[in-house]
């Protein structure tokens, strides 16, 4: 009876007091308290608007970052689900256009960077948690850009990924100026340091065949180089780049079938160019308007987004 009584009273300050972590998976209630994420029920018409949280990403010291775009805050998590904190922006009142955060990137010294679509800004958060102000971005051309990803390398330098032209934008928020290049990997990238990425190209062989490259789009002379080549017998859809982790593996979503129905979604692992670990991952939230909906950690735990009438999920795998 002691023990019930116990896992019962467990349960219920879980609730109350926030974020907990059961069976490998954070749970972060809906609500606008600190530990809680934000929510908006919208109608089939509403597509546009955001939903819940945009992005979730590793900070520098391993901790995972919510943006919770609704709630004008970014949520900070422990892997094993404990709430570090809450860091908050101002909220969209006191702007003529509602802040709509899309994504995180972080300073070599700590400080959060939010990419922000509605203003086309960054909003600096320092390490400490301080809201520092609204930097505006640089004039990236003609045309307002269709903002896809932040990345902050290890010099300072900013990386913004335009989604309408795969273009990518480099800059320094403490100097003037932005360098523009087009990149195949702007859409399929993950930051390796200063100036290198990885990417993920396609192979030219209708859905089966994809290749590996690292990839300096900024160098004078661009550099390209493939490490290896994903080759299938059956077309995959959906496959996308999750990132390194620091033993060097390779972690690659995929699903099979077509586009509109996709079936059998798995993270391949790679090491060396081959295969060492697969293992199935749920399918990402259809009603979660989210940029990023996975995310590694250095030690090689991917945590994948699931949503719940209750709050947001975090599933930890394999």
């Amino acid at each position: 009876m002691a023990n019930k009584a116990f896992v019962i009273f467990f349960v219920v300050v879980s609730l109350v007091l926030g974020s907990y972590c059961r069976a490998a998976e954070i749970f972060l209630p809906w609500g606008k308290r600190a530990g809680a994420v934000s929510q908006r029920l919208i109608s089939a018409k509403e597509r546009e608007k955001y939903t819940g949280p945009t992005s979730v990403r590793v900070g520098p010291t391993g901790d995972l970052y919510v943006l919770d775009t609704l709630g004008a805050k970014v949520e900070r998590y422990r892997t094993d689900g404990t709430h570090v904190a809450s860091y908050h922006y101002p909220e969209a009142s006191q702007y003529d256009e509602e802040l709509t955060g899309i994504d995180l990137a972080f300073s070599p010294t700590g400080a959060i960077y939010v990419l922000e679509e509605g203003l086309q800004s960054i909003l600096v958060i320092d390490e400490k948690g301080k809201f520092l102000g609204v930097r505006p971005l640089p004039n990236l051309g003609d045309n307002p850009p269709f903002l896809a990803g932040i990345e902050c390398d290890d010099l300072g330098r900013i990386y913004v990924f335009n989604g309408y032209d795969s273009s990518v934008y480099r800059f320094s928020l403490a100097k003037e100026g932005v360098e523009r290049c087009i990149s195949d990997i702007a859409m399929q990238k993950v930051l390796l340091g200063a100036g290198s990425f990885l990417g993920l190209v396609d192979g030219g062989d209708s859905f089966s065949h994809y290749d590996l490259v690292k990839s300096e789009p900024f160098a004078s002379e661009v550099k390209k180089e493939k490490l290896f080549s994903i080759k299938t017998k059956k077309a995959l859809c959906d496959v996308a780049l999750l990132g390194r982790d620091k033993a060097g593996r390779i972690y690659v979503e995929a699903a099979e079938g077509a586009v509109e129905r996709p079936s059998a979604r798995r993270v391949y692992v790679f090491k060396d160019g081959k295969v060492i670990k697969r293992f199935a991952v749920p399918p990402k939230p259809r009603r979660l308007s989210s940029f990023r909906t996975r995310v590694l950690t250095p030690a090689g735990k991917l945590f994948c987004v699931r949503v719940k009438a209750s709050g947001f999920v975090l599933q930890s795998f394999p």
